[in-house]
């Protein structure tokens, strides 16, 4: 994201750069420099791949949504025997307490927050004038485990193509290939305690965060093939981008409940929230039209890796 803050008594031409880690790095895109302070935290070195290095420090910015580290005590389930499966999953995984944690050949490790992020495609949204930031933090942990290719094989197959196994980034080429599992119960809760997904308003002129929500319901969802009678506000992904617009209302469908809301950027209370015929993983956009008003577009397509409802639709709303 591009926008002008201020900074040191000058208005400094800056770039916003959100990580799948939670980091969110304000720079002053002309020079590269930070406008937040960034630190460096100290990472464990140990690896168990010949030949790889692994650095000491890793660079954190002082504005980030980093989870807290995961610990045994933390790890959830609706019911004590999925639960008991999470700690056991979590004291069999390595996990160096911080979001670095590197994969091993030896075994998994315990990646948090994992692949698909806190930020993800979406990004963020601000409001360039009030230089105020609106974003969907999410949080869920993964399993990695590196397998090695037999010597002189860089291209040899490791997973198979069914979608039924075990998923799996091949890396064809290079000596290891990666599974990545998502780290749930056999009832497919996620490990972690909710929210698994939060909406928060920053204060992007001094770096406070103002204000922050768990982000969707479980409508929708299934526990052990069941779908969950009750719409619980627990906190959920948001895989798709937040819309702001001048008259300080921003826009997200994003989450798996298949909603679109509408938020007051300086509280972030629900001001708005209609069904979408489809799961709404899009970034919405509006425009004004030919009769001077203001509209906001959404596509509503589903997505099949998180099993929102598919469709095919373009929905306009029309602001009164």
């Amino acid at each position: 994201m591009l926008l002008t803050l201020p900074h040191k008594g000058e208005a400094v031409p800056a770039i916003l750069i959100p990580t799948k880690i939670g980091n969110i790095w304000v720079l002053d895109r002309r020079t590269g420099e930070p406008i937040v302070p960034v630190e460096q935290m100290k990472v464990s070195t140990e690896t168990d791949i010949p030949g790889e290095t692994l650095s000491p420090v890793q660079p954190m910015s002082a504005l980030n949504f980093t989870p807290a580290p995961l610990t045994e005590a933390a790890m959830w389930g609706t019911t004590p025997f999925d639960q008991i499966q999470c700690r056991i999953a979590f004291r069999s995984n390595r996990y160096d307490g911080n979001p670095f944690t590197p994969p091993q050949a030896s075994g998994g490790s315990i990646v948090w927050p994992g692949n698909i992020g806190v930020f993800n495609w979406g990004s963020v949204a601000v409001d360039p004038v009030n230089h105020w930031m609106i974003a969907t933090p999410q949080y869920l942990p993964y399993i990695y485990q590196l397998y090695r290719r037999p010597a002189g094989e860089p291209n040899k197959r490791l997973f198979s193509t069914d979608p039924e196994s075990k998923p799996g980034n091949e890396n064809l080429g290079g000596p290891y290939a990666v599974s990545i599992a998502h780290m749930r119960s056999a009832l497919g809760v996620p490990c972690n305690a909710p929210p698994w997904g939060v909406r928060v308003g920053v204060n992007l002129a001094d770096g406070t965060t103002a204000w922050k929500h768990r982000n969707g319901t479980v409508a929708g969802q299934k526990v052990a093939g069941l779908a969950v009678p009750i719409p619980f506000e627990m906190g959920m992904l948001a895989h798709g981008g937040t819309l702001t617009t001048a008259g300080g209302v921003a826009f997200a469908g994003a989450t798996l409940d298949d909603l679109i809301r509408g938020y007051d950027m300086q509280t972030g209370e629900t001001l708005w929230s209609m069904k979408l015929p489809a799961g709404g993983q899009a970034t919405p956009m509006t425009y004004r039209g030919k009769d001077g008003r203001q509209y906001v577009v959404i596509a509503a397509g589903g997505h099949g890796s998180l099993g929102t409802t598919p469709g095919d639709s373009v929905i306009a709303y029309r602001l009164d």
